[in-house]
């Protein structure tokens, strides 16, 4: 899934305010066949919603003008459209799924798919609708294979591929006499400490958004050779759970590298003050962060880098726990209450057309997981090609289960929780313990379902 940088998003902001688009009455089975396929959909209005990218409402909106605008001269559907931070997008998924009232097409992270395809919610994309939008070859298998349940016909299709790197100020770095970006933690803790004072810090995030701590306490935990699930068990109260923990929050508490305040700051925050150089270094989703730039950062200014691979205090590291990132990217899908399922299925293949791809995945900073679109010159960029090797290399796959949804916000939460209190200095070792031990028990819970 996508997060722009780790952390909560600023208020939901849209061009329509949606209210019932949909009734849970209608199951759209007729979409594909031969009267669905003669209907009359030119003239007709259909309603998206867009998860939150590039960092800015007001870019992605300009962004998404263009994209409808086009789609509506090709085949005369109009969209109106909603763009919903990653903080709000899992719930009000959930609740249009059980009231029946909600947007005809929706965006989704990956890591979502199968959770949200065990909920019976979405309308299940069989070859015969597949091949309307242009056929399951038109995809990377990588990307393809995040789209639902394991032996199912997908929920979703993916129109983006991310995965997470680092984001650094190259003028902090030379004025810290730091050639290189760090590529243990080790390394990391000692660069981010000489650029750490007088007001600036060597790292930020924005700890306030379950999905993004979950997602970084992941990577650290698979370096560390655990899992949080395991044989279908949690594995939230294991040594190596509490060490990805416990080192998270220790960059705020003991290494002192991370300001504090970064605890709460949402995805504009955070970006802003990256931008102008409050912190150093940042985690995020692509190969470039447009609303960096819009801050008023040139792209020259920063550097792209994979996440350090090696955990604190050691020198290497095993092949198979060589993670920088999970397969990461955005699917989108059509509700089961829409009313619009012939016109929405053209709208996911003009969403997966070639110019689009190009069009959405450069100005986002993504890659492309459509397959004509991958040579084109947006992404043959050096810091592209960092980015694909570490999509190829060194990124897994999050638990493929149907409550990998729920998983990730109960850790979240809770990992949330521990940096909130570590940003107020009283976070002791007991309460590290403790919160992961809620966790696992949610989890446990979760999974038992």
């Amino acid at each position: 899934m996508r997060k722009a940088v780790l952390g909560v998003f600023v208020p939901v902001a849209a061009t329509t305010i949606l209210a019932g688009c949909g009734s849970a009455n209608n199951s759209g089975s007729n979409v594909g066949n031969s009267t669905a396929g003669s209907q009359k959909v030119s003239g007709q209005t259909i309603t998206y919603w867009a998860s939150q990218e590039g960092g800015s409402i007001p870019l992605e909106k300009k962004v998404l003008n263009k994209v409808t605008a086009n789609f509506q001269k090709q085949t005369g559907i109009h969209v109106k459209y909603q763009i919903i931070t990653w903080a709000n997008l899992w719930n009000k998924t959930l609740t249009a799924i059980t009231s029946g009232n909600g947007p005809d097409v929706i965006d989704l992270g990956n890591t979502w798919a199968s959770t949200f395809a065990g909920t019976g919610g979405f309308v299940s994309l069989t070859p015969q609708k597949i091949q309307k939008i242009g056929g399951k070859s038109k995809f990377l298998s990588s990307s393809m294979s995040v789209t639902g349940l394991s032996g199912k016909p997908p929920m979703s299709v993916p129109y983006m591929s991310l995965a997470y790197n680092m984001f650094y100020n190259k003028q902090m770095f030379n004025k810290a006499g730091i050639t290189t970006p760090p590529k243990t933690w080790t390394q990391f803790v000692n660069d981010a400490q000489k650029m750490t004072g007088h007001g600036t810090y060597g790292m930020g995030v924005d700890g306030a958004e379950v999905q993004d701590n979950f997602h970084l306490f992941w990577i650290l935990l698979r370096q560390y050779g655990g899992k949080a699930v395991l044989n279908g068990k949690a594995q939230l109260d294991s040594q190596d759970s509490q060490k990805a923990a416990k080192f998270y929050t220790d960059l705020l508490k003991k290494y002192k590298v991370m300001d504090p305040d970064s605890a709460a700051w949402n995805n504009s925050q955070l970006v802003s003050n990256f931008a102008n150089g409050k912190v150093a270094m940042i985690f995020g989703q692509g190969s470039s962060m447009p609303q960096i730039e819009a801050d008023g950062m040139k792209r020259s200014q920063y550097g792209v880098a994979p996440l350090p691979l090696v955990p604190y205090g050691q020198q290497s590291v095993s092949g198979k726990n060589k993670i920088g990132s999970f397969i990461a990217g955005i699917d989108i899908g059509i509700l089961k209450s829409s009313k619009h399922q012939t016109a929405d299925l053209k709208f996911l293949k003009f969403m997966t057309s070639k110019q689009t791809q190009i069009t959405l995945n450069k100005a986002y900073g993504s890659l492309p997981p459509v397959k004509s679109a991958e040579n084109n010159a947006a992404f043959q960029t050096p810091a592209n090609k960092i980015y694909l090797n570490i999509l190829k290399n060194y990124a897994a796959p999050t638990p493929l289960i149907k409550n990998e949804g729920q998983m990730e916000q109960s850790i979240g939460k809770h990992l949330k929780t521990l940096l909130s209190d570590a940003a107020q200095n009283k976070l002791p070792q007991s309460e590290i313990s403790n919160q992961l031990k809620k966790a696992n028990a949610e989890v446990s819970s979760i999974l038992s379902k």
